[in-house]
């Protein structure tokens, strides 16, 4: 993508100094639908001015500057309902987010909740940062009105609640009308929804997201990806190209590492002002999304940032908090290599045979069931028959998929419990005959793999380790073929690629500083992208595993059905 014209604006004192270069926009106007008392008052006294006039940095201890960070001029003038930022770390985005908040409560009168992933985590950062903020600026502690201690600190007429997400009980009793929701990757995600509703009774309703990166499309990724995707453009005084600073393109070693031009190759004033370009702008009026990295920052050292890449044991923190960009390890996820050569039966066969088992694995989707059908010989080789999503009503799907089993005369099958458990329970406990069984399947935190309760039909799956097993079947290629006609599904393609498997710190995750420290822990993530088929593979092989005893003498190469 090229930007052909520079910013526009005129020069301005920023904290004291003057950039070298034009600030490139006013502050944004107050969006409509607001009050028109509201309205009035981000605009007379917009975020951008009050922060330069009132807040002073708690490490310098001097009046807020942009000097080094003119990224940050356009995500401050930015007064759009929804804000997405996906960064590095350090880049000067949460001390912005706290003079925000303070500025909501101070000029607009109004609430903010802030929110980080765990008690512990935010007790850190309220003394750190917001505590020291306050003290620090002569003009917030003249503001100070009520209770200040390290869960609220009253400002003129709002509150400042700041929380850890991970207590369900406190995120129900708090009304906000700007919501901060810091290190979005690790909150536990279920309950960003309800943070979310914290808001909803405000007339401004103001979401940031913000948050290093993890896995790609989990997180604030996904959110990033769903918005504009604002880049920070910048143009080279020698010729003029104007482009985003990538490692891969902008970063050269010798003589020193430094930043040069992608077009010319020479070296790049990093910290020069530039335009924040959004890749999408249809989705502008939605929601607005910057990523930044370390590239822009004055405080990062490129010479630092090189041994880390050269580093493999410093990868991920690599990719995450210096880039500010989603990382996948090796080997955690499924490639489309590793799928297409499965792919090399003929046409699947359009009966059953004998001297074969069949078993099935089905996940329930919202509208939808996705079904997978193999066979297993004798030689513990599987072999896929189908791969199907059943589109309609929800008892007509389950009719269509009784027809499938009858049909191929499936003897043992695995069936996601949720979300339909009543049409489960019931499909699972019809008369399908001595030798068929069919399993309702809920993820439970078991240590080994399942754990069968065959009187009710239920099976209780450790979804790590279940996971684990059915990629390193499916990777290792030896004992399960498909049919070549998968490779023209680019559901099913997309689909096995999308969980990625990471690790999370449970100690983040609302673990109390009295409590014992756990261990870090893996875990197959669920990303931007539906994952069904992944599932109906997990499925399927449980299936294997949990064929009736018949088939374990057939397993086993003593005889055949």
């Amino acid at each position: 993508m090229e930007v052909t014209g520079a910013p526009q604006g005129c020069e301005t004192p920023l904290g004291g100094e003057a950039l070298c270069a034009p600030v490139p926009v006013l502050p944004e106007a107050a969006p409509p639908g607001l009050s028109r008392a509201l309205r009035k008052k981000l605009d007379d006294y917009p975020f951008f001015q009050w922060l330069l006039d009132n807040y002073v940095l708690p490490k310098t201890r001097k009046p807020y500057s942009f000097i080094g960070h003119a990224y940050l001029i356009g995500i401050t003038q930015d007064t759009h309902e929804r804000v997405v930022v996906e960064k590095s770390a350090q880049c000067g985005i949460s001390e912005l987010a706290v003079a925000k908040g303070f500025y909501v409560l101070d000029i607009l009168g109004l609430n903010t909740v802030y929110a980080m992933p765990a008690m512990a985590q935010m007790q850190q950062f309220s003394h750190g940062r917001v505590r020291r903020a306050i003290n620090e600026s002569p003009y917030l502690l003249s503001r100070v009105s009520g209770v200040t201690n390290v869960n609220q600190k009253e400002i003129g007429d709002g509150i400042m609640y700041l929380i850890g997400s991970q207590d369900y009980r406190q995120l129900i009793t708090i009304d906000g009308d700007f919501l901060l929701i810091d290190e979005l990757d690790g909150h536990l995600q279920e309950n960003v929804a309800v943070l979310e509703q914290r808001v909803e009774h405000s007339e401004l309703k103001w979401l940031q997201y913000q948050s290093t990166p993890t896995i790609p499309e989990y997180g604030i990724n996904e959110l990033y990806l769903e918005s504009d995707c604002r880049e920070w453009f910048l143009k080279c005084e020698h010729c003029g190209e104007w482009q985003t600073l990538t490692w891969e393109e902008n970063v050269v070693e010798l003589p020193t590492p430094h930043v040069v031009c992608r077009k010319c190759r020479k070296e790049m004033n990093r910290l020069a002002m530039g335009e924040w370009v959004p890749k999408h702008p249809s989705r502008s009026d939605d929601v607005h999304g910057y990523q930044i990295n370390k590239l822009f920052c004055q405080r990062a050292d490129i010479k630092t940032l090189w041994k880390r890449s050269k580093s493999a044991r410093h990868q991920q923190q690599f990719y995450n908090s210096d880039l500010g960009l989603p990382w996948v390890p090796k080997g955690g996820k499924i490639t489309r290599e590793q799928i297409f050569r499965l792919c090399v039966l003929d046409d699947p066969p359009r009966s059953p045979d004998s001297g074969w088992l069949t078993i099935a694995g089905v996940d329930v989707g919202p509208n939808e069931l996705y079904v997978g059908i193999d066979r297993v010989g004798i030689d513990r080789k599987r072999q896929g028959i189908l791969r199907e999503k059943i589109e309609c009503d929800t008892i007509e799907a389950f009719k269509h998929l009784e027809d499938l089993f009858r049909h191929w005369k499936v003897r043992c099958a695995v069936l996601d419990a949720q979300p339909e458990e009543r049409l489960v329970k019931e499909f699972c406990e019809r008369s399908w005959g001595s030798r068929t069984k069919i399993w309702r399947a809920y993820f439970h935190n078991v240590t080994e793999e399942h754990r069968e309760n065959a009187r009710e039909n239920i099976i209780q799956v450790n979804r790590t380790m279940a996971c684990d097993a059915m990629v390193a079947y499916y990777r290792s290629g030896e004992e399960l073929k498909l049919p070549h006609c998968i490779k023209a599904n680019p559901e099913y393609v997309s689909q096995m690629q999308a969980p990625v498997r990471t690790t999370v710190d449970p100690n983040k995750k609302g673990v109390g500083g009295t409590r014992e420290a756990r261990e870090t822990k893996a875990f197959w993530a669920k990303t931007h992208r539906a994952d069904h088929y992944f599932f109906v593979e997990t499925y399927l092989w449980l299936a294997a595993d949990l064929a009736p005893p018949a088939v374990k003498t057939i397993f086993g190469g003593l005889g055949r059905l």
